[in-house]
């Protein structure tokens, strides 16, 4: 506001004291007449405030800022989205990865049968087995298209799959498929042994290869050892674990999933003892496509058994995710 000059100063000393902290009008006023610049910036400052007045448009400055979206990840919500022509429509033997790794489902069927799905997309942009590059460009559009919402897990969020139903073997479970065989008792039998895959891995069902579809306890431990060194435990891990697919053989569990739901629970209180206490179950989305695209979307995927999660890691490598896979402490690949 410039210099006080010497007889001002001596009229702010005999001022009261409030006045002295706050000056008077014609002080003000004063010292603005030494300046045209201050003057017309003063004037223009009162003229927009009698006219915000008078307008009824007066609000504080802060107040008019426009709030800027955030994108944000989501580990919590499965949205109820139109990702189907009809919600009734049976997912059983909706097998991608079958589709996709081996090419053993026709195009037509698989669009007449799942016309917005995440197959038939790939089926008509590619007859090519295993594009993964094809197959992560159709996950990266998905909620672009269609009006899609499935939501995507958060940057440090830690995804872990695990193949249920048909890939534990049942308390009356003794059909084979692909020369493979669990050992449940036959339907009837009282006091049935109840299989545990976590505890036993001949409980576990494991196809002509051998390769698991669901592994036990000992194949955890080398993944809790390398998630602790990679991301560390404040990762939060989400479970995606559906019991109700069932597709080798006929299925005697009759709506019982008490089996599918020990282990994963098993599983859950595995990874707490290791000191991950941020573990949620990512709710049932009852469609397959809207749990493939969540977990292939993830930077952390540990792969459960089956081609559904091999096909899913293939993605979460070509996005530049990291792969954690179940194996033994002798196997020393750590990352896929």
């Amino acid at each position: 506001y410039g210099l006080v000059e010497e007889e001002e100063r001596e009229t702010v000393s005999l001022m009261h004291p409030r006045q002295k902290q706050h000056g008077t009008a014609s002080t003000w006023l004063s010292r603005l007449s030494r300046s045209p610049l201050k003057i017309v910036a003063f004037i223009t400052v009162v003229h927009i405030l009698v006219i915000r007045s008078l307008s009824g448009r007066f609000v504080p400055m802060q107040a008019t800022l426009q709030a800027v979206p955030i994108s944000r990840c989501d580990d919590d919500n499965v949205p109820s989205s139109n990702n189907t022509k009809d919600d009734s429509v049976s997912w059983n033997d909706y097998r991608i990865g079958d589709g996709v790794i081996f090419g053993t489902l026709k195009k037509k069927k698989v669009c007449e049968q799942w016309p917005d799905s995440l197959l038939c997309e790939y089926l008509k942009r590619t007859s090519q087995k295993k594009n993964s590059t094809i197959l992560a460009d159709i996950v990266s559009q998905w909620n672009t298209s269609r009006g899609r919402h499935t939501n995507k897990p958060c940057t440090s969020t830690t995804v872990l799959h695990l193949r249920l139903g048909d890939g534990l073997c049942g308390r009356y479970d003794l059909g084979s498929w692909s020369g493979t065989r669990c050992k449940g008792a036959k339907v009837g039998t009282t006091n049935a042994r109840i299989p545990s895959c976590w505890e036993k891995d001949t409980d576990c069902f494991v196809n002509q290869h051998k390769d698991f579809y669901a592994y036990p306890k000992n194949y955890y431990e080398p993944v809790a050892t390398d998630l602790l060194e990679s991301v560390g435990n404040v990762t939060r891990i989400v479970v995606v674990a559906d019991p109700s697919h069932w597709t080798r053989n006929k299925d005697m569990r009759n709506g019982n999933f008490s089996i599918d739901y020990a282990y994963r629970d098993n599983v859950i209180s595995f990874f707490r003892s290791k000191g991950f206490h941020n573990i949620k179950v990512r709710k049932d989305s009852s469609r397959p496509d809207e749990d493939f695209v969540f977990m292939s979307s993830a930077q952390n995927f540990v792969q459960g058994g089956g081609g559904y999660s091999e096909l899913i890691s293939s993605v979460v490598s070509a996005n530049g995710g990291r792969v954690f896979k179940p194996r033994t402490a002798q196997n020393k690949n750590r990352l896929k």
